[in-house]
């Protein structure tokens, strides 16, 4: 039975993307997989009714069989895992890994930051585990290379090396040309460099809805549907239509009084129509958006402050969408050595 070991050195560097990823290319040769989150570490006091939407969303997505209990984590505070997993907690993984692994071929765990409070932590895990490690670094032109080195000294034979994840496209050519370069030059295996992709950055119709209190008059059906640039309607020296022709996968933000901006943006590559002010559009904007199957939202704020909002909901994406996990693991099929991932 083969064991990887995902961590990083960051939260939001990519680990629940890379751990999907690999365990749906391994079931995919048709291996008979599992995925485990074997702890989760919380700043403060977790939840009272914590559950786990990373564990949640992989089982869904992954169609794996294993119950929930097995494959979620135990949430304990990050300062309890300071001096390691200790011995209740220890005991606990054991049993559901010893659950778990019975016939497999591969498990994947997910696993802690190797830095700070949960840097002993994760380093007993993978030991537990008996796992080969991979570290899921988010790239950029210009980062220090020694905490990526540390990562072999602190895991030891274990270590398998490492994935440069989310590669701005102006940082790739250092990423590639220099800070590989240099990793291997520490004797440090770069397994993938992988760029960064606007759909794995991207939230969803619905959202958006939830953060910038908006109602969605129509097609709820598309609501769940992925927006991966924003468009604000204005005059352009272009006709409009063209204007929004340039991106696919976008949402447009203008007032709910320009039905001219409106309409021309009531194409495929339209993901959403956005109206600030909270009016409602005109009959037969609304008409002609759901016969192309495009949601209008409207929401209370006017258009500066809601694009002014939106610029705050970079962080809140998460990776849990079919759509993503298909993304990624393109992204990872064409960029990473899948051997050497163990995949």
């Amino acid at each position: 039975m083969n064991a990887l070991y995902i961590t990083s050195l960051t939260k939001g560097a990519g680990k629940t993307a890379v751990a999907a990823s690999i365990a749906a290319l391994l079931k995919e040769q048709g291996k008979a997989v599992a995925y485990i989150k074997p702890v989760a570490a919380f700043a403060d006091a977790p939840p009272a009714s914590y559950t786990d939407a990373d564990a949640a969303f992989c089982k869904q997505a992954l169609a794996l069989s294993d119950p929930i209990a097995l494959i979620a984590p135990t949430a304990v505070t990050m300062k309890s895992l300071a001096g390691g997993l200790g011995q209740e907690l220890a005991a606990t993984v054991r049993e559901r890994w010893a659950d778990l692994t019975k016939g497999k071929d591969t498990v994947v765990i997910e696993g802690l930051p190797a830095s700070g409070d949960t840097a002993a932590a994760t380093k007993e895990l993978a030991t537990l585990c008996d796992a080969k490690v991979i570290a899921v670094v988010a790239c950029a032109r210009g980062m220090s290379i020694d905490p990526i080195v540390a990562l072999k000294a602190h895991f030891g034979d274990g270590f398998l090396g490492v994935v440069l994840n989310a590669v701005p496209e102006l940082s790739l050519r250092a990423a590639r040309e220099e800070i590989a370069p240099a990793l291997m030059a520490k004797g440090i295996s770069v397994l993938g460099i992988v760029p960064e992709d606007r759909l794995l950055l991207s939230l969803s119709v619905a959202d958006y809805a939830q953060l910038l209190g908006g109602r969605v008059l129509n097609s709820d059906e598309k609501i769940n549907e992925l927006v991966e640039h924003v468009v604000i309607g204005a005059n352009v020296v272009d006709s409009s239509e063209f204007y929004y022709e340039r991106m696919s996968g976008k949402a447009l933000i203008t007032r709910a009084d320009r039905p001219d901006l409106q309409w021309n943006s009531l194409g495929e590559k339209t993901k959403c129509v956005i109206l600030t002010g909270g009016t409602n559009p005109i009959p037969y904007v609304l008409d002609r958006a759901t016969e192309a199957g495009v949601p209008v939202m409207v929401v209370p704020k006017d258009t500066l402050d809601t694009v002014a909002a939106m610029e705050t909901f970079v962080t809140k994406a998460t990776f849990h969408y079919p759509q993503k996990l298909a993304r990624a693991k393109d992204l990872l099929r064409s960029n990473a050595a899948l051997r050497a991932l163990g995949a």
